[in-house]
């Protein structure tokens, strides 16, 4: 018993909360950008400062130092923000194969250094293919956005990995607009063997979308009555009396003959 519950601790130890590694993951992006921010404006001033102390140096022999010394302050400083190349999120998320990830790690994408690109792009390498026809209510038109942008044929031998694992996820999470782009690259010239690979993913993920969209189409279209041009008073009406009616008018049976 107790071996049991020493196993299942560790095993929780092991199995990192997605919720949380996603909440550093989203501090970190926060941080690089207003880390970034702040270096370029440090580095700013510092160029800035040392343009004053030029143009001051060059109409007088007597110019201070001041603004040079408030230069290589700035400029250290803006050296001390540069944003850090590590990752702990990145690290952890490394251990785990949630789906729920895939948006958090798009958004990264988008914020990222090139060093951290690469390192989002094999986790969403990994991750892209797990995706069902129900998870695309994680992702949003900005996480779609950000995926288009692994169709550019010309780009093909970068990273063709994860450029195939975005096509065949599309083909799932797809809608009409996915549709429309993947009909692009369809159509392009291919040369290089890779752009090859890639338009034969991107023919194979577009058949299935389009079937799945006819699908999604067809059971939405529901039966409706016609349009109507008549008046109330000429529907169908319960009667108000009880009409005459003769006994030669009424229905009698084929095999019986009248009187």
């Amino acid at each position: 018993m107790k071996q049991s519950i020493e196993k299942s601790n560790i095993e929780d130890e092991e199995s990192p909360d997605i919720e949380t590694i996603l909440l550093q993951l989203r501090k970190e992006d926060n941080r690089y950008v207003a880390r970034a921010a702040l270096c370029g404006l440090s580095w700013s001033v510092a160029v800035l400062f040392l343009f004053d102390w030029i143009a001051f140096s060059s109409i007088s022999s007597n110019s201070k130092p001041i603004p040079l010394v408030m230069s290589l302050l700035s400029l250290i400083t803006g050296t001390l923000l540069l944003p850090s190349t590590k990752s702990g999120a990145l690290d952890r998320l490394k251990k785990c194969c949630d789906r729920r990830a895939v948006g958090p790690l798009l958004d990264s994408l988008s914020v990222s250094y090139r060093s951290k690109v690469r390192t989002i792009q094999e986790l969403l390498t990994g991750l892209l293919p797990q995706l069902l026809h129900e998870d695309r209510l994680l992702l949003d038109r900005s996480h779609l956005g950000i995926l288009y942008t692994a169709l550019d044929i010309e780009e093909a031998d970068d990273n063709l990995e994860y450029r195939l694992a975005v096509v065949s996820a599309l083909g799932r999470i797809g809608n009409e607009e996915t549709a429309n782009r993947l009909r692009r690259l369809v159509n392009r010239g291919v040369i290089t063997k890779a752009q090859y690979q890639l338009q034969a993913a991107a023919i194979k993920s577009l058949a299935a979308l389009e079937q799945r969209l006819i699908r999604e189409q067809v059971s939405n279209t529901l039966l409706r009555a016609s349009s109507c041009s008549l008046s109330a008073e000429h529907l169908l009406r319960p009667l108000t009396f009880i009409p005459e009616l003769k006994e030669e008018t009424l229905l009698i049976p084929i095999n019986s003959s009248p009187e």
